[in-house]
Formats: C-alpha cells, sequence, structure tokens
C-alpha cells in the first residue's frame, strides 16, 4: 500500500527536487485548477504511461481532488518499485493548507512561474526566453543555408533536436541553464 502524505510533505518533497506530482483527474478539471507542480495524467490513461513512470527515478506523489482516485493510481503504479505517495485530501486539503493552486483566473499572472527570479512582472519566463533563442537559431541557420552553406541546414537541427530530446529525457535543458545565468535573469 502506498504511504499517506500530507499537502506539507509533499510541498517540501516538490520543493527539493525529490519527488513529481501526478495529478490523476481529467484533463478539464486539470485545466481548470491544478497545482503548481503537478503534471496530468489522468488515471484512465495511467496504465499505458506506467513505463514512462518506470523510468522515473523520483518518488511519485499522486493526487486528485480528494484523495481517492490517487489511491487508486497508487494501487496501480505500486508494481513500478518506485516511492509511491498519495497526497492526503488532494488538491482540496493542498488548497486548505495555503499551498499554491493554478486557475483558469490566475494562469495570467504566473508568466514568470519558470522564472521565480524575475525582476518585474512584464519580464520573459527562461520559458519563453529558450523558445525566441531556439527560433532565433533556426532562423539564422535556415538563412544561412538559403545563402549556400548546405551543410548547416543539416547539421545544427540535427544537434538542436538530440538535445532537446536529451533535455526532455533528463529534464535539464543546457540553453535553460545558460539563460538562468543572464544577467537580467538575475534577482
Amino acid at each position: 500500500m502506498a504511504t499517506t502524505i500530507t499537502p506539507q510533505q509533499a510541498a517540501q518533497m516538490l520543493k527539493n527536487g525529490e519527488a513529481i506530482l501526478i495529478d490523476v483527474r481529467d484533463g478539464d478539471m486539470f485545466k481548470d485548477e491544478h497545482i503548481l507542480y503537478a503534471a496530468s495524467l489522468p488515471l484512465d490513461k495511467l496504465s499505458s504511461q506506467l513505463e514512462l513512470l518506470a523510468a522515473q527515478s523520483k518518488k511519485i506523489i499522486f493526487q486528485c481532488l480528494k484523495g481517492l482516485k490517487s489511491q487508486e493510481a497508487c494501487n496501480v503504479a505500486l508494481q513500478l518499485g518506485n516511492k509511491i505517495y498519495n497526497l492526503e485530501g488532494g488538491i482540496y486539503n493542498w488548497k486548505a493548507a495555503g499551498l499554491p493552486v493554478l486557475t483558469a483566473a490566475n494562469k495570467a499572472d504566473t508568466n514568470n512561474f519558470h522564472n521565480t527570479s524575475a525582476k518585474c512582472s512584464n519580464q520573459l519566463s527562461i520559458v519563453r526566453q529558450m523558445q525566441i533563442s531556439l527560433g532565433i537559431i533556426l532562423l539564422v541557420i535556415s538563412l544561412l543555408t538559403m545563402a549556400g552553406l548546405q551543410f548547416l541546414g543539416y547539421l545544427v537541427p540535427i544537434v538542436i533536436g538530440i538535445v532537446l530530446i536529451i533535455a526532455g529525457v533528463v529534464g535539464c535543458c543546457p540553453l535553460m541553464k545558460i539563460l538562468e545565468k543572464m544577467p537580467w535573469n538575475k534577482a
């Protein structure tokens, strides 16, 4: 049986990078409101995604509205061998504890969620900076390829693709790390 943890314990594990949080409610409920750190994986799709979760080295916390569906998810996922946790009381207790949630109303205020060191509200998040940087790199490469440097048209997109795949698998993007160190992203 999975261990039940309080919202405060879960928040600490998430803050320390020890765990991932999986919201097993349906996608519409997730869109309307979800815990800041959560990833959506509805309970009815969990079985088909067990291989991805099995590759996860971190502890896995399941969460739903009040803790019943997430307990079902824990029972399905126990075969993974990972440390499996059920968030006691789900998002309902999370909110009661005063912990952050994203709602349709406050998503506009979270442009700097990925960049917690943002100096002002109009500063671009690290994720947006990364998207702009990759767009510029690919645009410049395309223009250079059209100008006659054909090898760049093949080599650079392949390298960028490989780096992005690795970043997605390991959860760490080199470009994002570089952007985080830029002077305009310092607190």
